[in-house]
């Protein structure tokens, strides 16, 4: 299935990529309509009235692109859904190049044992707050907040 639910309300689904709203729903199927924000796109998508299948599809403004973000959220979805029925042959080939994740001790070597060629780098915000915890654990607190050189 390739559509999926881009936020809680259900007026908002991803469809290869694209983001669409609910205009209307007929008797027998919806009508979404592109919410990409490009101008004069008239891009539309019907569904059933589930929402879990596509009957037919609209041509997108010659500028109207795919979102990167949702399509790839879509992606994780649909790879979730397949593990969550049981299917636990891989479909996508993933080589990151970057894996960025907070200081979680037992992540790190999962991501490097998963993926060998990829360089895991751990978050800035997460790193200054190990470091502000750590002085907190050690009783400085007070000492870093008058003079961050300590």
């Amino acid at each position: 299935m390739e559509i999926c639910f881009y936020s809680k309300e259900p007026t908002k689904i991803v469809y290869r990529g694209r983001c669409y709203t609910l205009k209307r729903t007929n008797r027998n199927d919806n009508c979404w309509i592109c919410a990409s924000g490009s101008r004069g796109c008239s891009g539309k998508l019907y569904t059933n009235l589930d929402a879990t299948e596509v009957i037919r599809t609209g041509e997108h403004a010659e500028g109207c692109r795919v979102d990167a973000h949702a399509f790839y959220h879509q992606q994780q979805l649909n790879e979730l859904k397949r593990l969550a029925a049981g299917d636990l042959r891989p479909k996508l080939q993933l080589e990151p190049a970057k894996f960025v994740c907070d200081f979680e001790t037992a992540l790190i070597p999962a991501i490097q044992g998963n993926f060998p060629n990829t360089r895991v780098q751990g978050c800035f915000f997460h790193f200054c707050q190990a470091v502000l915890r750590q002085v907190g654990r050690l009783g400085l607190r007070n000492d870093y907040i008058n003079n961050q050189e300590i």
